[in-house]
């Protein structure tokens, strides 16, 4: 039984263990501390797994097999990075006070006119339009103190 097949799955388990306990979570500590763990293990699994599929697959296809983890982590972060994008631009409608631009923009990605005014309410907040302003705070004490 070689490493990879014992570290592996002990990977995964830190992994969904620290899921379930942060989904649970009493405080914003403890989710800080669930999310150090979680990136731990998230980081522990990624550099196991090409030498796990390096294992067990054929020489033929080891290299192309080796390959797919970090394809497919590049693949999620610009995902990710796009839809933040696309995201933003709602947000700059409604801070150039063109709400209804911001509205019709939102019900082209959802049928849901409750969801879609919801949403707009919500960013209507965040952009200091709703009832209550926000207290500025530094990004030090939002991240430490919410």
């Amino acid at each position: 039984m070689g490493f990879c097949t014992i570290q592996f799955p002990f990977s995964a388990l830190i992994f969904q263990t620290v899921a379930a306990v942060m989904t649970l979570v009493p405080s914003f500590e403890i989710l800080m501390v669930g999310r150090f763990l979680a990136g731990t293990g998230i980081g522990f699994g990624f550099m196991i797994a090409p030498v796990y599929i390096a294992e067990v697959s054929s020489s033929v296809a080891t290299g192309s097999f080796t390959s797919f983890p970090e394809i497919f982590i590049n693949l999620g972060i610009l995902l990710g990075y796009d839809s933040n994008y696309a995201f933003s631009n709602f947000q700059w409608l409604v801070m150039q006070d063109r709400v209804d631009e911001a509205r019709s923009v939102l019900l082209k990605t959802n049928d849901n006119d409750a969801e879609v005014e919801e949403r707009l309410a919500e960013i209507l907040q965040a952009a200091g339009f709703g009832e209550e302003k926000y207290e500025q705070k530094p990004v030090w004490r939002e991240l430490l103190s919410p």
